[in-house]
């Protein structure tokens, strides 16, 4: 598992001054939430979600997303929740599947979500990591040097 929180080195500016500093920062990365459905002779997968998280407790912010979207009703209704293993390598940790009773009755066209608009960058509500990538084709150049004169000249 990914940590949570990790020490970085960062340049502050205080007083028009660059400086080296030590500094946490909070991991955000994306978790895809898949689910298992039918009878045992044949189940399915959807992928359900994707949504920006803390690395930590996954398995209850599953369980949550999975009750308050109204998938299940109980919590009998998962089996097991457990992260995937056969995936990419710089997806491991990052997706979840939950399975659920085989005589839970799922339609997942239901959970279907096209455009989910919000201001954030734009991850949570697709359905797969992969689906982030598919739009992220440019890549964004370096900013530049920090002007720390102007940094700190700056009022608020």
């Amino acid at each position: 598992m990914k940590r949570p929180v990790t020490l970085l080195r960062i340049d502050r500016v205080e007083a028009g001054v660059l400086h080296k500093a030590d500094d946490l920062l909070v991991t955000e990365e994306p978790l895809e939430i898949r689910l298992g459905y039918g009878p045992l002779e044949a189940r399915r997968e959807v992928r359900l979600s994707v949504t920006m998280r803390t690395p930590g407790q996954d398995e209850e912010l599953v369980r949550g997303f999975l009750f308050t979207e109204g998938v299940t009703t109980t919590p009998d209704d998962v089996v097991r929740i457990a992260a995937c293993e056969s995936v990419k390598p710089e997806e491991r940790g990052n997706v979840m599947r939950a399975e659920l009773q085989p005589d839970i009755d799922l339609d997942p066209s239901r959970w279907q979500r096209n455009f989910y608009t919000t201001s954030s960058c734009g991850v949570c509500g697709k359905s797969s990591i992969e689906a982030v990538h598919a739009q992220c084709r440019t890549s964004v150049p370096a900013w530049g040097a920090l002007d720390a004169p102007l940094l700190s000249s700056a009022r608020c």
